[in-house]
């Protein structure tokens, strides 16, 4: 790709423009009010930026992550809980710049790695995934603060580690949805349009975006009344429509606040269903569900040294259309499946000289379901987490 980058833009001087930045964070973890032992967190991101000429350039990332603080994943429609997590991702993305409109190929490949006890070895995680990726993007700038875009990605999560139990282990009782081995990977193709003009009030950014995204199970077979298997494979439709407003305020000649709201639907349409082997019970359209979220945030910059402190509340709100809920001993109830989460957040960053801030984090995440019966998945807890420490930023 950087090859032909150069090729395409006039004879000079390659212009190089890296970033660098990165924090560590130490602190309490909290899980249903019982604390646990001192954990903490960390990130790295470079970015050696390449321009070539004024209509080309290659955008290059490294990123890291390490999550010493226990946390919520949604793996195959259910919340497991894991004691920490690793990732590592490489992307490039090409930058075409021609008048008002831009082009940007990319690609990416990313490494996950979950832990769901502290003394398992990284990479024999159960739920350990890759991520490879393609994308294309063009954004136009239709008049001033007002421009479009479109994009269409591919991707593919794979888990290496994963086989499911009953593939192994007959009548478990897991669905028989899992009767394959590797039933969790997926080929994903996504489309996505966004929108970015000035509000009617004035002042107030608005920014909208629209997913549309085709997923496919290669070794899931779809389950049938009688609790047999089809030859048809899983697919899953997801469709989404999310809203930012934003506008923000000087407080002095020194101070700022900026205030945003965003929101957004979600819709999950599976051919998927699934058969409980311990009730006989079957339950037609499993998987699918609509999502709601709302997230209130505000970031206040206070005086001289530009001191930055955000405050924000997010709910997100899940229900499947078809699934029931369950007691805590599996006896299903009339009522379908519910999941509810609030999440406050507080972050202050104070520069304290030479790229570095200080650096104080505090979450409180509360998820509620009507479903109790937790035998493989977590749908009722709460989780908190007090950090501090310092960032650097190149």
């Amino acid at each position: 790709m950087a090859a032909a980058l150069l090729a395409a833009g006039p004879a000079r001087a390659v212009e190089l423009v890296p970033v660098f930045g990165g924090s560590v964070l130490l602190g309490q973890v909290l899980q249903d009010g019982k604390s646990t032992s001192w954990n903490g967190n960390a990130n790295l991101q470079a970015t050696p930026a390449l321009k070539f000429s004024e209509s080309w350039g290659l955008i290059p990332t490294y990123a890291f992550a390490y999550q010493g603080t226990k946390s919520i994943a949604d793996l195959g429609s259910g919340g497991q809980l894991f004691q920490d997590s690793m990732s590592h991702s490489l992307r490039a993305k090409g930058v075409w710049k021609r008048g008002d409109l831009k082009i940007k190929p990319q690609a990416g490949y990313r490494w996950e790695f979950l832990r769901e006890t502290s003394d398992e070895k990284w990479g024999k995680g159960l739920f350990d995934y890759r991520k490879p990726s393609l994308g294309l993007e063009a954004e136009y700038a239709v008049a001033e603060a007002v421009t479009v875009g479109a994009s269409v990605d591919w991707y593919r999560i794979e888990f290496p580690n994963y086989r499911s139990l009953e593939s192994s282990v007959k009548g478990q009782g897991l669905g028989r949805e899992q009767a394959s081995g590797r039933t969790l990977d997926t080929n994903n193709l996504s489309w996505t349009g966004t929108a970015s003009f000035p509000f009617a009030i004035p002042g107030v950014k608005t920014r909208l975006s629209v997913n549309w995204t085709d997923r496919t199970y290669p070794e899931q077979n779809l389950v049938l009344p009688t609790g047999s298997l089809s030859p048809e494979r899983r697919a899953d439709a997801l469709k989404s429509v999310a809203v930012a407003l934003g506008r923000g305020w000087r407080l002095g000649e020194e101070s700022g606040v900026y205030v945003d709201m965003q929101g957004s639907w979600t819709r999950l349409d599976s051919t998927q269903n699934h058969y409980d082997a311990q009730t006989a019970r079957y339950t037609g359209d499993y998987y699918s569900y609509e999502e709601r979220s709302l997230q209130p945030r505000a970031t206040f910059t206070l005086g001289p040294r530009k001191v930055e402190l955000a405050l924000a509340y997010l709910n997100t709100r899940r229900e499947y259309l078809s699934r029931l809920a369950q007691d805590p001993g599996g006896t299903y109830l009339g009522d379908t499946m519910v999941l509810d989460q609030d999440n406050f957040l507080f972050d202050l960053a104070v520069p304290v000289g030479r790229g570095f801030k200080l650096l104080v984090n505090s979450t409180i995440s509360t998820a509620r379901s009507n479903q109790k019966y937790e035998k493989f998945f977590k749908t009722s807890y709460t989780l908190q987490s007090h950090m501090v420490g310092f960032a650097y930023n190149y």
